[in-house]
């Protein structure tokens, strides 16, 4: 065999085997790799197992629990009980559970429903909405499943013996409640009844045409001298409280802010809105006025004075005056200014300080502040000396100024810094 193809066969045998190299290499970070995954998947299966394991909630405990109090008091237990969404038990086998101790489960919504059980998940909203819009006043009781059996363990209403700090960490870690509790529904929480607010407060409105490009008028609302009588106006009221979904009503912000059909939260913003408008709008506009203001009190009359408890605009001889920043309950923005502004500093004392926007200047007052951690303090000190720090727990209920910034009836104290740092512009 010739050198020449001696150093060829060399040559190849030297790139083969780094090749071999390579490869060996890679396999073994393969198996490595795999070495790895097949670990995390264990450690991945053990912490699923724990965070799933129902621990008391297996049915047959909360089943033998509830046999050894077979004996026990159950007159508290509402006489007429719906239950909706499945969680920690699933609603089909709850239902046959409650029915083999002789409890009756009926349909919601209706007006007769004086207990409803809810589970973590699977509950409708509508239907939720619906069944606190038709309940009779003062009448309806809300448990989850966990504390529902709770009761009939001991043979006492769970929210009678409990700790606040108990049913505090029940409400803030269930969906079902906070949703309920959005809807200024009073979930029996002692320390947490929502009263009416007698305050007013004067409003800066700022960057809103109201009159232009409302949800109210887009839903063919006015009340001009050509436009909708007293009946077709109400029944495009009624609509708007009764509809799935409004025009306009685009991000989950001004979702929420105007609530689902039926809800408190929905009559709060038309109401208010209609308030707004008597107030700005009254003294030039005395025959829309009159209209505006007869259309409220059907609104109160056929609707808030039913059931529901939110502060409800008061008309005066001038004007009304709301307890809620129409801003919140208006979605779109608008090249209108209102003539009410506060005087600015003619040097540069302001420069680079912090703008509170409208809803928390409403709290802290609209000059600029030179930090987020000035603004929060302000914030903390408008909580304090309004009494919004529940007793016996670490939340804070919200007022209305407080709800139209943070979107929430019920605040952690952590969550503080980061409603303002969103609320504030350089």
């Amino acid at each position: 065999m010739s050198s020449s193809a001696k150093n060829i066969i060399k040559r190849r045998s030297s790139l083969a085997a780094k090749k071999l190299d390579e490869l060996t290499s890679e396999i073994s970070n393969l198996v490595e790799a795999s070495e790895q995954i097949a670990e995390d998947f264990e450690v991945a299966k053990e912490k699923l197992a724990v965070a799933s394991y129902p621990g008391l909630n297996f049915t047959s405990i909360r089943d033998a629990l509830c046999d050894m109090a077979e004996n026990a008091n159950q007159e508290w237990v509402p006489t007429i009980l719906a239950t909706t969404g499945s969680g920690p038990w699933d609603i089909e086998e709850f239902d046959q559970f409650l029915q083999k101790r002789d409890l009756d489960i009926f349909h919601m919504p209706s007006r007769d429903i004086n207990g409803l059980i809810v589970g973590t998940s699977g509950w409708n909203e509508d239907d939720l909405s619906e069944q606190i819009y038709n309940r009779s006043p003062n009448s309806l009781r809300i448990y989850t499943q966990e504390l529902f059996v709770l009761g009939m363990i001991v043979g006492r209403d769970p929210y009678e013996f409990l700790k606040q700090q108990a049913i505090d960490d029940v409400g803030l870690n269930h969906p079902a409640i906070q949703f309920i509790l959005n809807q200024e529904f009073s979930w029996p929480w002692s320390e947490l009844q929502l009263d009416d607010q007698d305050e007013n407060e004067d409003w800066d409105i700022d960057g809103t045409d109201w009159a232009n490009e409302s949800v109210l008028k887009q839903m063919g609302y006015n009340a001009s001298a050509n436009g909708p009588d007293d009946s077709e106006r109400r029944r495009i009221l009624r609509r708007i409280f009764e509809s799935d979904s409004l025009p306009g009503i685009e991000s989950q912000e001004q979702q929420q802010r105007w609530g689902s059909k039926r809800s408190s939260r929905r009559l709060h913003s038309i109401s208010h809105f209609l308030g707004w408008l008597i107030n700005l709008q009254g003294s030039e506009k005395p025959a829309a006025k009159q209209k505006w203001a007869s259309d409220l009190t059907w609104l109160k009359k056929e609707f808030y004075a039913k059931t529901m408890r939110f502060s409800w605009p008061t008309i005066t001889s001038s004007s009304v005056q709301t307890v809620l920043n129409p801003a919140t309950a208006w979605p779109f923005a608008s090249e209108k200014r209102s003539s009410q502004r506060v005087a600015r500093p003619a040097g540069n004392e302001y420069r680079n300080h912090l703008k509170p926007r409208h809803a928390l200047a409403v709290m802290i007052g609209d000059k600029p502040q030179p930090s987020v951690e000035s603004a929060l303090t302000a914030l903390r000190k408008y909580i304090s000396e309004n009494n919004l720090i529940n007793r016996g727990s670490s939340l804070i209920q919200a007022d209305d100024q407080l709800f139209s910034l943070a979107g929430q009836m019920y605040i952690k104290d952590s969550d503080l810094r980061e409603i303002v740092e969103k609320n504030l512009s350089a």
